[in-house]
């Protein structure tokens, strides 16, 4: 089973050993803009449409079929806050968000944007978590101050499929905290998003 959890859709296919198309799934997801170029989305309703995706492959699988593996692609970028328990405790920051333009401002002021380019591989952006989080900790103190973790889609569906969250190093340099060269957390971005 390949599972996609795009900006708009998840999508889902099955193959069989032999590489043949057994069953193909779609289930929409919404946006939710705002003003100042906000750009949501409700964490809950990706899971929900991952498991109504996944139903529905299942459901056009031979009789004496199963799922005997799992491939998972996402959306880079989009921010989901959660408590201990993995529950949001705001709704998620698209990668299309572009709210977070102050923060850029003082992340260029800080450390540059050529420095962050190369640290992370990404060029500097409002839509991406390094300035999501900045932006929430400034901006939603309270639910901010209810935040343990900070999921992306990938991690955040992962661990609600297989009871781990975990992601690897090019879905890691996109949250624009991770250091490509080292292979780990950036303790300067980490502090300029305030975690």
């Amino acid at each position: 089973l390949g599972i996609d959890v795009g900006t708009t859709a998840v999508k889902g296919l099955v193959i069989d050993r032999t590489g043949k198309i057994v069953a193909l799934a779609s289930q929409p997801v919404k946006l939710i803009p705002g003003s100042q170029g906000r750009v949501e989305q409700d964490a809950e309703e990706l899971w929900n449409a991952v498991i109504a995706m996944c139903r529905a492959a299942q459901r056009q699988l031979p009789e004496d079929g199963a799922i005997t593996g799992v491939s998972l692609s996402s959306q880079g970028g989009t921010t989901i806050p959660v408590d201990g328990e993995g529950k949001p405790t705001h709704n998620a920051f698209s990668w299309m968000d572009e709210r977070a333009v102050e923060e850029v401002a003082a992340v260029e002021r800080e450390l540059g944007s050529t420095w962050v380019y190369r640290t992370t591989g990404w060029t500097l952006c409002a839509g991406f978590p390094l300035n999501h989080i900045a932006w929430f900790r400034k901006h939603a103190a309270s639910d901010f101050a209810r935040t343990r973790h900070f999921r992306f889609v990938n991690d955040f569906i992962l661990e609600r499929l297989g009871g781990r969250a975990f992601m690897n190093p090019s879905d890691a340099s996109i949250t624009q905290l991770y250091d490509l060269q080292t292979g780990d957390w950036d303790a300067r971005l980490l502090d300029v998003a305030g975690i």
